[in-house]
């Protein structure tokens, strides 16, 4: 593509001030004829036919309609080439073209030579100005343009000026009386303005709105006063705003809003100390009543980071790292909350070092009323993760990795729940360990076999159609050797149980029996004849070695009945 083009002055009329821009006419050929269609066009202005500076910035056109291989634009129509682009100094102009796609991965063609901006006859005028620095050529120059700057020191007597007003002709103004405004004090032997300063410091000149505090100190005394106040009036701005360093990195674009926000690289955030034996570190109030807002609330985006740290690092007594409290009937002191649906996330992680010490403590000390009161509450949506994790990690002493402790009659310390799978899982090397009972519920009578022309156990209970009949049930005791990390004691049995007809039929007898002894441990030959639902309890006190139990129920027939064994309950422990 070549081009040819001349520069031209548009014509304007007297009344109507110049503007920056003028008209570029020129010729373009493509593949040698020329042009026709539309082209995107660039134009760039330089100091030199080659190299040399560019000026200003550039004016880029669209679709610039070609003619014949004629076309005209308007260039610097908004000052583009800058206000000094046109000084009387040599112009080139550099020219790109490329067919519009409106594509910007189309390449622009710079089409060489750069045009030169060569003057209209008119325009030469304009280069005598630079004349106008001798009187000679400055008899058009308007009233009131020439400033004291132009003028050379000396160059008129303040005697020879006309017009002096009354007072001032030994060039001392003796007739205006001068005061100092708000700030300002007047005195001295010259009658010299100075600026009133506050406070104490070495500051010798007063600042301007834009004036610079870094490293400033303040200092007062006001009870229940603010030391310090910074407010943004904006819905969605913040009022304070800290950084150190090189800040996080996290864009303050996400919208976040927030009476302080802190930024650091190498640090924390907001860090907050405190000498007083009540006093918090930091400390933050949710005061609405309504809606998930949180006195505190702590995120981390690192895959092993923690939301909320807190560190007690007394030695003894009892410190607390983290400490949640909440007034609210349906409110908890902490919420956990791990929303990850893979990995190990947990909702809260509790760790102590101390001898005694305990990686989560949970209390709830709501003692009246009804209502799920929890010490602690954990919940986790993570395919592995824990709702709860605690880790006593001190190597002796009575540390725990969870305590949880209700004060509520009807409270609980720890509570597992679940509503499709294991409630409570234990896990690894260690052992759970329990001083409170256990109780095994062993269903009754479930079809142990038919009998022929005399009693039979049936899916409900026992039945006799002949008279003078004894069968025995039996129920195996199936429990660990250890119980919560200790040997299993059988301590009692409970057999629940009723009669239709106490007269044709009763329990005649009740044992206890080991697995591979006729002995009875339990032998008890109480007549069980009650014909409304009850139940009966056999202390057995028996400690698991290697054998098993089993109770036995003897049954006894005098005519036609039915007798019900409901179940037998199991209870275990400790001796």
């Amino acid at each position: 593509m070549t081009t040819m083009a001349a520069f031209c002055i548009a014509h304007t009329f007297a009344t109507v001030p110049l503007g920056t821009g003028f008209t570029y006419q020129g010729g373009l050929s493509d593949a040698g004829v020329p042009a026709n269609g539309n082209y995107d066009m660039i134009f760039n202005l330089y100091d030199a036919p080659t190299n040399g500076n560019a000026i200003g910035s550039f004016s880029i056109f669209g679709a610039v309609p070609v003619s014949n291989g004629l076309f005209t634009v308007e260039l610097n129509s908004y000052n583009e080439f800058g206000p000094t682009a046109f000084n009387g100094q040599a112009r080139w102009l550099q020219v790109g073209v490329r067919t519009n796609s409106n594509s910007a991965l189309n390449p622009w063609i710079y089409l060489e030579p750069r045009q030169p901006l060569d003057p209209t006859p008119l325009a030469g005028f304009a280069l005598n100005a630079s004349n106008a620095v001798n009187a000679a050529f400055a008899s058009s120059v308007a009233d009131g343009s020439i400033t004291g700057a132009k003028l050379a020191p000396g160059a008129v007597a303040w005697n020879s000026i006309v017009g002096i007003p009354a007072g001032l002709a030994d060039g001392v103004d003796n007739d205006t009386t001068y005061t100092a405004g708000a700030g300002l004090s007047l005195g001295g032997t010259n009658n010299q303005f100075s600026v009133n300063f506050a406070g104490s410091g070495t500051a010798i000149t007063a600042a301007r709105t834009d004036h610079n505090h870094f490293g400033a100190a303040w200092g007062g005394s006001a009870a229940f006063g603010l030391g310090l106040t910074v407010t943004n009036g904006a819905a969605n701005g913040v009022g304070l705003y800290g950084q150190q360093g090189s800040g996080s990195g996290f864009p303050y674009i996400f919208g976040n809003t927030a009476g302080v926000w802190g930024e650091s690289s190498s640090g924390s955030g907001v860090f907050g100390a405190t000498g007083w034996t009540n006093g918090s570190g930091v400390s933050g109030w949710g005061v609405a009543t309504n809606g998930p807002n949180a006195g505190v609330s702590g995120q981390s985006m690192s895959i092993s980071g923690i939301g909320v740290s807190g560190l007690a690092v007394a030695v003894t007594g009892p410190a607390v790292g983290v400490r949640g409290q909440s007034k609210s009937s349906g409110g908890y002191g902490i919420v956990g909350y791990a929303s990850a649906l893979s990995g190990g996330a947990a909702g809260v992680y509790g760790q102590s070092d101390a001898v005694n010490g305990s990686g989560l403590v949970g209390r709830s000390t709501f003692v009246s009323g009804v209502g799920p009161n929890f010490g602690v509450y954990g919940q986790s949506d993570s395919l592995w993760g824990y709702g709860v994790f605690g880790y006593g990690a001190a190597s002796s002493g009575v540390n725990f990795g969870v305590v949880g402790q209700s004060d509520a009659p009807g409270g609980y310390g720890v509570v597992a729940r679940n509503n499709s799978g294991v409630s409570l899982k234990a896990e690894g090397t260690g052992i759970i360990q329990s001083d409170a009972d256990s109780i095994i519920w062993i269903p009754g009578c479930t079809g142990l076999g038919w009998g022929f022309g005399g009693p039979e156990i049936t899916d409900w209970g026992v039945e006799s159609s002949a008279s003078d009949w004894d069968l025995n049930a039996t129920f195996p005791i199936t429990v660990p050797g250890l119980l919560y990390g200790q040997p299993t004691t059988v301590k009692s049995v409970e057999i629940f149980y009723h009669c239709d007809d106490p007269t044709h039929g009763y329990i005649s007898a009740t044992e206890v029996m080991e697995s591979d002894n006729l002995t009875p441990v339990v032998h008890d030959p109480t007549a069980r004849k009650s014909d409304v639902r009850t139940s009966y309890t056999l202390p057995v006190n028996y400690m698991f070695t290697d054998k098993f139990l089993s109770v036995t129920i003897r049954f006894h027939f005098v005519d036609w009945t039915r007798i019900y064994v409901c179940g037998v309950k199991v209870r275990l422990g400790h001796a």
